[in-house]
């Protein structure tokens, strides 16, 4: 009797270390882990889902300092496939403006009202930002970049470095009327 208290006791415990980070009927499909997302490109938030319908998805993008910013919302009324998605300009948070790049971001999938229900990547994605083409890297930006350095912010297309925390804005505007004009 008391062996088979150990043996019950033991698959149990086996049984709570085999269960998944997920709980619930959520899964994150992509972005799980490795992939580089450039910010300002649309991409497919995708996951799974066994779910009772309707329910809605809360779409949190979150990194490994406590950031975390809620960038969509989703309401699943039927589903065929128990496939969903989420169209995401990357980076771009619904509160407006974008995250910072970065190497730490996770996507987290929560039930709204209903915490029992979550899912997050399983490894970490990175953001990037998006190359400037056809503007070169103003000499003044390549004195602050110290050689064999990777450039973490963009040059600003009109001279000037970028300023850490600055939302990135339209990578393509043109300046302010009388801007640059001496």
């Amino acid at each position: 009797m008391k062996r088979a208290g150990i043996i019950t006791i033991a698959s149990m415990l086996f049984l709570l270390l085999a269960i998944p980070a997920s709980a619930g009927c959520i899964r994150v499909i992509s972005p799980n882990g490795g992939e580089v997302l450039t910010m300002k490109s649309k991409y497919i938030i995708k996951w799974q889902e066994t779910c009772s319908k309707p329910f809605q998805v809360k779409i949190f993008l979150k990194n490994s300092s406590g950031f975390r910013e809620l960038i969509g919302s989703v309401t699943v009324t039927s589903s065929l496939s128990g496939m969903e998605w989420f169209e995401w300009e990357a980076g771009k948070l619904l509160s407006g403006g974008y995250a910072q790049p970065g190497n730490d971001y996770k996507i987290v999938l929560k039930i709204a009202g209903d915490p029992a229900h979550i899912d997050r990547s399983d490894n970490f994605f990175t953001i990037t930002l998006p190359k400037l083409e056809g503007h070169p890297v103003p000499k003044a930006y390549r004195k602050l970049v110290p050689p064999n350095e990777p450039v973490t912010q963009p040059p600003d297309p009109w001279g000037m470095p970028s300023e850490k925390g600055v939302d990135p804005g339209d990578w393509d505007s043109k300046p302010a009327s009388g801007a640059g004009k001496q």
